[in-house]
């Protein structure tokens, strides 16, 4: 068993590419893709992360934050003696110890699920299109923190080599029915990488050396080499600078697709927070406008209510509405009774007198 921390959308698009077989596998064989399965999971690795994150309700992450954990789950080639076969057709197919892996393949599923919970299992990938076949599976390490779910691989798969230690001797003791025994504790072999074992066997085969580590191999014989002409040389040249830039580009490209897509959903995500509280403020902002507008229009219809009633008062009319308040009448005002005051009425009585 060993792990991966998947850190960044590059890395996740990489292993993503290597699950999918959409980049080139050295010692992958073609003709037994098909045999390839995938029981968790989709075609999309950062798309199973993401929708983990979402349904745990983890917004943010730290810079140095870990995304999920890959595990890499085999044994030793002998244990499953799986080979390739061409019958008489020419039809390719793939045999070994079927009831073992199937076992072994069960048996690290409920593992898995047993130690960093079944919802954090986002993919399970089966290879068995190579020499060994072998398990990836993919954990978004989530655990319950005092405030709720957060992202903590450190919970996971610890920080030291001890807690590794232990979960390789967890991993040995769910296989120990299958026969299989846990490999050698505190061993000094180190993992040779797919690109080194290679690069050594190339160089054992042109006998530029003679043994190396990696390939774990006695001493072999020097080998009758001639040197290359200088054409040869420059054509290997060619074609290395030609493979090398159709790598890079690859990688480049993928790294680009993965960070496109990543943006892309966090520029969504604050799209869609940004609608709510511009919603929100405008039901606010337009209560607010509305219970203005309603107090002018008040105050200016009762201000034209008052003109009206003066200029009609002017001209001795008063306005009256209809018992169903839907239209208006207009009434004369009854002439007002003329009271003179007695200064008036005794300036009248002397006229009168003197008339008479």
């Amino acid at each position: 068993m060993r792990t991966a921390k998947l850190t960044s959308a590059g890395s996740i698009g990489g292993l993503n590419n290597h699950l999918e077989r959409k980049m080139e596998v050295p010692n992958a064989d073609q003709q037994l893709q098909g045999y390839n399965s995938r029981p968790i999971g989709s075609g999309d690795l950062w798309g199973d992360i993401n929708n983990r994150l979402q349904q745990a309700g983890i917004e943010k992450i730290r810079t140095n934050g870990v995304y999920g954990v890959e595990f890499l789950l085999t044994a030793s080639p002998e244990a499953f003696n799986y080979q390739k076969t061409v019958d008489a057709s020419g039809k390719v197919g793939l045999r070994g110890n079927v009831e073992l892996w199937k076992n072994f393949e069960a048996r690290s599923k409920e593992w898995l699920e047993e130690n960093f919970g079944k919802a954090n299992l986002v993919n399970f990938t089966v290879h068995k299109d190579e020499q060994t076949p072998h398990i990836h599976a993919v954990i978004v390490p989530i655990t319950q923190g005092k405030k709720g779910n957060k992202l903590s691989a450190r919970d996971v798969i610890g920080g030291d080599r001890s807690r590794l230690a232990q979960l390789q001797d967890s991993f040995a003791k769910k296989m120990e029915p299958l026969g299989l025994q846990r490999g050698v504790e505190k061993s000094k072999a180190r993992h040779v990488a797919i690109r080194e074992y290679y690069g050594v066997a190339k160089e054992v085969s042109k006998g530029s050396i003679d043994y190396h580590p990696a390939l774990d191999l006695p001493k072999v014989p020097p080998l009758d080499f001639k040197p290359p002409t200088v054409l040869q040389r420059t054509t290997d040249m060619t074609g290395y600078l030609r493979e090398l830039k159709e790598r890079t580009e690859k990688a480049v490209a993928t790294f680009l697709d993965a960070e496109r897509q990543m943006m892309q959903d966090k520029y969504e995500k604050s799209l869609r927070e940004a609608e709510k509280r511009l919603k929100s403020d405008n039901l606010s902002s337009a209560a607010t406008v509305l219970k203005e507008r309603g107090n002018r229009r008040h105050t200016s219809a009762e201000t034209k209510l008052a003109t009206i009633e003066r200029v009609l008062d002017a001209q001795g009319l008063k306005m009256k509405f209809t018992p169903d308040g839907k239209s208006v009448q207009f009434e004369k005002k009854p002439e007002p009774i003329q009271k003179m005051d007695q200064k008036q009425e005794k300036t009248e009585q002397k006229r009168r007198g003197m008339r008479m």
